[in-house]
């Protein structure tokens, strides 16, 4: 189950570093359907942290984030879906898309945005918003 896996992936990073932990993310894949969208697999992205625990990715992980979408594409176990959208947490700072972040992903997804969840600190509580053509709106 997605939402189980992103859990652990939050859960393992929350407990790599004292006070707060390291943030994680990574790359939803599914379906859409009309006006339904579909979260069925994700990938972890890889953030080498360097600016510290927070989850800024360096122009070095853009570059593997690029790789790794092209990669996937050719994934049996992702036969049929598409990236998008992304998750990320953030145990460090509120539950907010931060200064970039949406333009960053979306900028590298086929198609627009379709989804973005962010994770926080203490009952990694979720907080989800869906895009549509970049403009997002509340859940």
């Amino acid at each position: 189950m997605v939402i189980e896996e992103i859990r652990q992936a939050v859960a393992e990073g929350f407990q790599r570093f004292a006070r707060g932990g390291i943030e994680v993310g990574g790359v939803l894949y599914g379906i859409v359907d009309g006006t339904t969208v579909r979260i069925l697999a994700v990938r972890e992205m890889a953030c080498e942290h360097a600016t510290g625990p927070s989850f800024h990715l360096s122009e070095k992980d853009l570059s593997a984030l690029t790789e790794q979408l092209e990669r996937n594409r050719t994934d049996p176990r992702l036969e049929g879906f598409a990236p998008l959208g992304f998750y990320v947490s953030h145990t460090r700072s509120d539950i907010v898309l931060m200064p970039g972040e949406f333009e960053i992903y979306n900028s590298r997804l086929a198609n627009r945005c379709r989804s973005c969840w962010w994770f926080g600190r203490g009952a990694l509580e979720k907080c989800a918003r869906d895009f549509s053509c970049g403009k997002p709106t509340a859940r």
